[in-house]
């Protein structure tokens, strides 16, 4: 649908409203600006951003469309004239459903959607991986994502007045939209969930998500597992030393070695084309050697989301996933598959 890739201007006296949609998300917001007529029109949203952009940070910018749908875009001696399309061609915003509604700090939410989103599926073949579970109740709310290699889990208190537990999945590409929108200085945000779809309202934008119909995985399973050996390591150290021991790893899944020992770790990445490396860290653990193979991607995505200063990797044995924690956390984890050599 060629329409969808322009922005709805709807224009009346002290307010123009924009909406855009791809029938999966949709956003709109309201501005402040002065409108000389009242009236609407579809502009090329790729065309006019760039436009926008070129422009001088300063001065005013006045938009005229005409009845045939031609827009002009006027900057004190600047002018450009591009192409529109009628409103009546662009599809309705959903109207509002009933459903339960709660309010969530806009800190907590983009907080939530960066220690998780990480590990959510891209891949077609699996449309129910291809977002994140939320698991509300009225005292705590649970966000999981997976892409069948790895699983991340998040877990906080948070009072929502729901009465009865809700379950819903949200798409990746809604949670990506959510997160670059809500500013540092955002107000609470009211979210509304219905039987299909996710509402978040904040200041003048309202973001409207179809809900992922196809059912999530059963994850309580898989976070009831007992891990025998601990290792606590330095995140951020840690973290640069997989970077730069993963630079001589040529194979797809990106594999490190994590030869673990007494106060050790040594990282490990052996490549028949490139060469080999090596790197020791400091590692608090005591007990019998032993050693795993994962893919460094993995790893890394993972500690970039842990804020404490030492992490922890908890490991049953080399065929069985690991366990990635902020040390001393259980409310925050990821899952990664074992790459078997």
């Amino acid at each position: 649908m060629p329409i969808l890739n322009n922005i709805l201007f709807e224009a009346e006296p002290g307010k123009t409203r924009l909406f855009a949609t791809n029938l999966e998300v949709g956003i709109s917001s309201e501005i402040k600006v002065d409108v000389k007529e009242k009236g609407g029109v579809a502009i090329p949203a790729r065309k006019f951003g760039d436009i926008i952009q070129s422009l001088p940070s300063e001065g005013q910018i006045e938009i005229n469309a005409d009845s045939s749908n031609k827009i002009s875009i006027i900057y004190p001696k600047i002018k450009f004239r591009i192409f529109g399309l009628p409103t009546s061609d662009f599809p309705l915003p959903p109207e509002p459903k009933k459903g339960v509604t709660f309010n969530l700090k806009a800190s907590t939410i983009r907080d939530m959607i960066g220690r998780v989103i990480y590990a959510a599926s891209h891949e077609v073949t699996r449309p129910g991986l291809n977002g994140a579970c939320f698991d509300i109740d009225g005292t705590q709310i649970q966000m999981v994502a997976t892409d069948g290699h790895r699983l991340a889990y998040l877990r906080i208190s948070e009072k929502t007045k729901i009465d009865k537990r809700r379950t819903i999945t949200i798409p990746v590409k809604a949670l990506n939209e959510i997160s670059k929108i809500l500013a540092e200085d955002s107000e609470d945000v009211s979210i509304t969930i219905t039987d299909n779809q996710i509402v978040m309202n904040f200041k003048d934008t309202t973001l409207f998500s179809r809900l992922i119909s196809e059912e999530f995985p059963n994850y309580d399973k898989i976070l009831k597992k007992k891990f025998e050996k601990t290792v606590k390591i330095p995140t951020e150290s840690f973290k640069e030393s997989v970077r730069r021991i993963a630079l001589l790893s040529t194979e797809k899944a990106n594999p490190v070695k994590l030869k673990v020992s007494n106060n050790q770790i040594i990282i490990i990445s052996v490549s028949p084309d490139a060469g080999e490396a090596e790197e020791e860290s400091a590692a608090d653990y005591q007990g019998a050697e032993f050693q795993i193979v994962v893919n460094s991607n993995y790893l890394i995505d993972v500690l970039k989301t842990i804020s404490t200063e030492k992490a922890e990797i908890h490991v049953i044995d080399p065929a069985s996933q690991i366990m990635v924690t902020p040390a001393g956390v259980s409310d925050q984890l990821c899952m990664v598959m074992p790459i078997r050599i």
